[in-house]
């Protein structure tokens, strides 16, 4: 290592920006506080700058090395992964305490969840809306139902935001506060506000014309699995056999033909 600053202090906080990672998301990746992030940069500990490679993805050797010009090649840019969205994956929960979810068709009946199998787009098994967006299109793919309908919801920091690719494979996701700058409304959702006025034909018509998904660029991280319908039968199925009297033949039957 030589003897002057090392690449990782020099030029640390320009990696991160063109990685597209945010000091929170690396201070939580390398399991230190936000504000301790600037001093770990200056570290010369040959084992915490093996780690930030790791988390950063990126060549050990770029961080101790003091290149005139940074080798980028290799590296794989939150950007790029922007780029390449077609479809937003959308996981809101259900909580209608105080009033925080409504769910109005076309008639101007607020449905509840009396009847939540014929609330669209809800999932009973995991009590929560769990849909897919066509960003070009605005179009709700698992549409089924004719007629018009307003979700409004206060989410606050609870849902997931997944952007996937024209194969609907996960590429940066955004667990917690709501990204109104994609999701409507756009103005004043302040990140707790979720509001979805979708037609007859399933297409979300306050979509905005032109929304940021550079957020999942800045706020994003690489996707951990969405709990979906499929899971959630599933979770069902296997919870059904953990608590079913079984007997030890029959378990080894599940065991081997599941």
């Amino acid at each position: 290592m030589p003897d002057n600053k090392i690449y990782f202090e020099a030029k640390g906080p320009e990696l991160l920006k063109r990685l597209g990672m945010t000091k929170t998301e690396f201070a939580h990746r390398m399991g230190i506080q936000k504000q301790n992030v600037n001093s770990l940069f200056a570290s010369k500990n040959i084992l915490i700058i093996r780690k930030a490679a790791e988390v950063l993805g990126v060549p050990f050797e770029l961080l101790v090395s003091y290149p005139e010009e940074p080798d980028f090649s290799g590296c794989v840019f939150y950007s790029d992964y922007v780029a390449h969205a077609v479809y937003l994956h959308i996981v809101i929960p259900y909580n209608r305490r105080d009033d925080l979810f409504t769910i109005i068709n076309g008639s101007g009946d607020d449905l509840g969840m009396d009847e939540s199998s014929i609330i669209p787009l809800y999932d009973s098994d995991n009590r929560q809306f769990d849909f897919t967006v066509n960003l070009s299109s605005h179009k709700v793919l698992e549409w089924n139902y004719n007629e018009d309908l307003r979700i409004w919801a206060k989410v606050r920091d609870s849902g997931t935001y997944e952007l996937q690719d024209k194969d609907m494979k996960p590429l940066l996701q955004i667990v917690g506060y709501v990204p109104n700058e994609v999701i409507p409304p756009k103005e004043n959702g302040w990140g707790d506000y979720v509001e979805f006025c979708i037609d007859k034909e399933g297409t979300i018509t306050n979509w905005p014309e032109n929304p940021d998904l550079m957020v999942f660029a800045d706020e994003g991280t690489l996707p951990k699995p969405i709990r979906s319908n499929k899971w959630g039968r599933a979770k069902q199925v296997l919870w059904d056999i953990r608590n079913a009297h079984l007997s030890h033949e029959e378990l080894e039957w599940i065991k081997n033909n599941i």
